[in-house]
């Protein structure tokens, strides 16, 4: 199993009697379907349908929701839209600092099965999602082409401080110091987790890229982060008429520089598979294809006589010289 050894989400929590009204009128996703303890993929969307940012949504309790974004300046650029149509709701929404999320990877889906974890932390892994009305797998990811098929991610969301006037909770985090200790994880080994949502096919925006996509063309209907049935929300229209008339040209396409005699024995799909850097920048160039996240893995993950966390899932990355997004129309591929 690999533990990071950094945060990686940021947290903005929703509170008061008109969160779940709020987010309804506002979210990709059905926010009425979740229970307490479930969580789903779900985005933003622009007025004119374009996605401000791809995130996960946890329901901690009634009326109390967490986002846990990519990365600070994502927390930030979501707060500044969410604020613009909170003004008629009884709700508050806050940056929680003092929530660490770890992520994980395991070949086992429910990581709380699988660890002695301490059962006051939150887990959102594949055990709890909520699925929204579009289950296909319409994309081929580069995890498909791993070994076994298998690579789960959880993320344990742990109290680092005080939380609406709560102390943190000490045994908490003496049993995440704990698992940091077991499975020790270096700054190289950080970038497993990037890898993986990338090889995984979940698409992280930037700035540049915010608000210059649908949310067909990210393939968040294959993530199970829109519902085509529960009403009206921001950008609702547009996304309604790509998925009805079939407009959408565009999806994400997993790319990635391999060793050969792993390319030999992999099939993918529509995700190719490169022997050179040279041969991916071209096909990028070739297919005016615009880039989500590209990843050089650095050799401490492919030297295989270098210190290992947890040699099956890093076995799994192994393979891998650079991974990257692309958003193109994988018929001209």
């Amino acid at each position: 199993m690999y533990l990071s050894s950094v945060n990686t989400s940021t947290v903005i929590r929703l509170t008061g009697v008109d969160s779940s009204k709020f987010l309804q009128g506002q979210l990709t996703c059905d926010v009425a379907r979740l229970e307490t303890g479930q969580w789903t993929w779900a985005a933003a969307c622009s007025p004119k349908g374009r996605v401000i940012d791809v995130f996960k949504l946890y329901k901690q309790q009634t009326e109390d929701f967490l986002l846990l974004c990519w990365s600070e300046d994502a927390s930030q650029r979501l707060l500044t839209h969410l604020a613009k149509y909170k003004v008629f709701f009884k709700c508050e929404l806050r940056i929680e600092p003092e929530l660490e999320c770890v992520g994980t990877l395991s070949r086992h889906a429910d990581i709380r099965a699988e660890l002695d974890l301490y059962p006051g932390w939150a887990i959102l892994g594949s055990h709890n999602q909520v699925l929204q009305d579009v289950k296909q797998a319409s994309r081929r990811r580069l995890s498909q082409s791993l070994p076994e098929h298998k690579l789960y991610w959880s993320e344990l969301i742990v109290s680092s401080g005080t939380v609406d006037g709560a102390n943190k909770d000490n045994r908490g985090h003496a049993t995440l110091g704990a698992l940091r200790s077991r499975f020790a994880s270096t700054k190289d080994d950080d970038y497993l987790w990037q890898a993986a949502m990338l090889a995984l096919g979940i698409p992280r925006l930037d700035a540049d890229n915010s608000e210059s996509f649908t949310a067909h063309a990210l393939g968040l209907h294959s993530l199970g982060a829109i519902s085509f049935s529960k009403g009206c929300f921001t950008g609702q229209e547009i996304v309604a008429r790509t998925h009805y008339l079939g407009s959408a040209k565009k999806y994400p396409v997993g790319l990635a520089v391999v060793e050969e005699t792993f390319r030999s024995h992999s099939e993918t799909g529509n995700d190719r598979l490169f022997l050179d850097g040279s041969e991916l920048d071209t096909f990028l160039t070739e297919h005016n294809a615009k880039v989500l996240e590209c990843i050089d893995m650095p050799q401490v993950i492919a030297d295989s006589s270098s210190k290992q966390s947890d040699p099956s899932v890093r076995s799994l990355l192994t393979p891998f010289k650079r991974i990257c997004l692309a958003v193109l129309d994988p018929e001209k591929i």
